[in-house]
């Protein structure tokens, strides 16, 4: 009974250490392995990386502000009638175009129009009045000439020279009674006519009619708004600068607008003005800047995305902007040369949107790297797949 329990020990004894034997092997095949994957992993490769390069060209860089504003009038004008009255008729419409004189609205005049009639006929009455008295006064005075000659050479008698003076005199006042009627006739026809004139309401400047508040047959008060024109061609846009670029910027300087009715399309101006003093909350300065707008597409209180050029840079070398590397030493690009990139530091001017002013680096007609540079390190070989156009400002 014992010999098969001493056998089965030893089976069982074996079978342990073959075990013990397989796994050791196992973990050895697995050490080997991750070390082979390791020392793959860790050798360095050298196959070239596909980039594409641009060559350093001369251009012009513009550093450009982005800044929010408004649409508003160059001015705005109400117009309001002289006199109380009822509208009779309503020439224009909100929108349309007027010149000045250009007739808005017309009241109602009849009253005017008689009134006018017998102006005119007490106006020539007046006339024919004072002409028949002008007549008899230069008579009266041929007569006091004639007896003051007679009354010198002793052939007339001081009583009728005293009888002419009087009748002189007395000529002379109707006379004066007649030219002071006359006047004052002329001055009511020429009141009625401004009555008449302030009936007809017109355009006193160049613009669109903006607001209309005038409907035939109304009655309207004197000074009540009726109207309101805007010039808008050209309109202008109101923005605000921070207090630190007040320097960069002047009248006449040219600046680009875009609205979101017409996102593809620009709309070039100029700096008209600039505020008198700084907004103190926002420490910020008012500019407006004025827009030729022919089309009228721009209307008042759109908003507006502004782009105002800060500065600008002529025929010095660029290069575009995606090839310009930042690091903390500074700014730096890769120059592609003979097969391999190659790390160059350099100094730079303006910013543009595109393009990047070079100071100090690189030469015209150096190929730097636009594409793939964030693989590169310096000397890393390359494969050039492809070229910019080399040009190009902003």
């Amino acid at each position: 009974m014992k010999k098969p329990r001493l056998g089965l020990a030893v089976f069982a004894a074996v079978g342990i250490i073959l075990l013990v034997l397989v796994g050791i092997k196992i973990n050895q095949g697995i050490k080997s392995r991750g070390q082979a994957a390791s020392q793959m992993t860790l050798r360095p490769r050298n196959d070239p990386i596909s980039v594409q390069v641009e060559l350093v060209s001369r251009g012009t860089v513009e550093e450009i502000a982005v800044l929010s504003g408004s649409l508003e009038p160059c001015y705005q004008v109400d117009v309001s009638p002289r006199r109380a009255g009822r509208l009779a008729g309503v020439e224009v419409e909100a929108g349309q175009r007027v010149m000045p004189g250009d007739v808005l609205a017309v009241m109602e005049h009849d009253d005017l129009l008689l009134q006018e009639q017998q102006s005119l006929a007490s106006l020539a009455a007046s006339r024919g009045s004072f002409k028949r008295a002008q007549a008899q006064r230069d008579k009266v005075q041929a007569d006091y000439e004639r007896i003051k000659r007679l009354y010198e050479e002793r052939a007339a008698t001081q009583q009728e020279l005293k009888n002419v003076q009087n009748q002189l005199e007395e000529a002379n006042i109707q006379l004066e009674i007649a030219k002071a009627q006359l006047d004052q006739a002329e001055a009511n026809y020429e009141l009625l006519q401004l009555q008449l004139r302030q009936a007809v309401i017109e355009a006193p400047v160049a613009g669109v009619v903006m607001e209309l508040n005038a409907v035939p047959g109304s009655q309207v008060g004197a000074n009540a708004p009726l109207a309101a024109i805007a010039g808008i061609d050209p309109i202008e846009v109101v923005f605000f600068i921070p207090e630190r670029d007040i320097g960069r910027v002047a009248v006449d300087q040219e600046l680009t607008v875009y609205v979101d009715a017409f996102p593809d399309r620009a709309f070039p101006g100029a700096v008209a003005r600039l505020g008198a003093a700084i907004e103190p909350r926002t420490r910020t300065l008012q500019v407006r800047g004025r827009i030729p707008n022919e089309g009228l597409l721009l209307r008042p209180g759109m908003f507006a995305k502004v782009e105002l050029v800060t500065a600008r840079a002529e025929e010095v070398l660029t290069i575009p902007r995606e090839a310009l590397m930042t690091s903390t030493a500074g700014y730096y690009v890769f120059v592609a040369k003979e097969g391999a990139a190659h790390m160059q530091t350099i100094q730079i001017g303006l910013q543009g949107a595109e393009r990047v002013q070079v100071l100090e680096g690189l030469q015209e007609g150096d190929a730097v790297i636009t594409v793939g540079q964030q693989r590169l390190q310096d000397g890393r070989p390359i494969r050039v797949i492809g070229h910019g156009d080399g040009g190009g400002s902003r």
